[in-house]
């Protein structure tokens, strides 16, 4: 019978649909035993994404089919009842479990999903920009989006950073954006540049999501009598172009 059950458990995790994990399982083989499910994390186009921020503990499975690995690291998480979600990583059989809630930040890597007790609804936000005078390139996460007439366009709610590139070589000159929500907003937390960034010490261009900005300057004001719910019209220190980014997690 626990032969049965295992190969059951294992179909299910390489199937990563909802794991219930019965916690005691292998002592009393009991059905009316405690269970805690665990659900895989999605974005928004469905795609699988791993926890972005540090584990609370680490360990790492060296057996094969990594399907076994994948097994051992959800019963380690289900008998932790502090455990409320874990990475996987499937080519090293690396288990990274989390004690806290996510925050929300994720990122792709290859071989590696996450699951969680407490799943993370991700959604569309819609975001609306303002420039004067216009908006060379914009990227969510690294990817770089179709600049159209439109001056609206859908973010997945877990984006980490939002960069984009304006330019204005007249008088006046600004960047805002406001989300539907008002989660995002361009203030003084937001990064600018006035010139081109170079590549930072991991030769990583500006607009990727892991790229060191810590040098790059807070946002300028450019109407302090001005407020969109929050919003600001923001851009470079006295320059004709602005490289902008605005890290939320991670």
């Amino acid at each position: 019978m626990y032969h049965f059950i295992l190969m059951s458990l294992v179909e299910l995790l390489k199937r990563r649909k909802i794991f219930f994990i019965l916690v005691g399982l292998f002592v009393r083989c009991s059905w009316t035993s405690e269970i805690k499910c665990f659900e895989e994390h999605l974005d928004c186009q469905q795609k699988e994404h791993c926890r972005h921020d540090q584990p609370s503990t680490q360990t790492q499975f060296n057996v094969v089919p990594s399907s076994n690995a994948l097994l051992l690291c959800t019963w380690t998480c289900s008998n932790d009842s502090q455990c409320l979600a874990f990475n996987f990583f499937s080519s090293s059989g690396t288990c990274q479990m989390y004690n806290n809630p996510s925050e929300n930040c994720f990122y792709a890597a290859d071989n590696c999903f996450h699951m969680t007790s407490t799943a993370v609804n991700v959604f569309y936000r819609t975001i609306t920009i303002h420039v004067d005078f216009t908006v060379e390139s914009l990227y969510f996460d690294g990817v770089q989006q179709d600049l159209t007439s439109s001056s609206s366009y859908r973010v997945c709610s877990d984006t980490r950073v939002i960069a984009l590139h304006a330019s204005n070589y007249a008088n006046a000159k600004f960047v805002e954006v406001i989300s539907d929500d008002r989660y995002i907003l361009t203030d003084t937390t937001w990064k600018c540049l006035p010139s081109t960034p170079a590549l930072d010490g991991n030769n990583r261009v500006w607009y990727n999501p892991d790229y060191d900005d810590e040098s790059w300057l807070p946002a300028v004001n450019q109407d302090p009598a001005y407020s969109n719910f929050g919003a600001l019209k923001i851009w470079s220190k006295d320059d004709s172009i602005a490289y902008c980014r605005k890290r939320f997690c991670g």
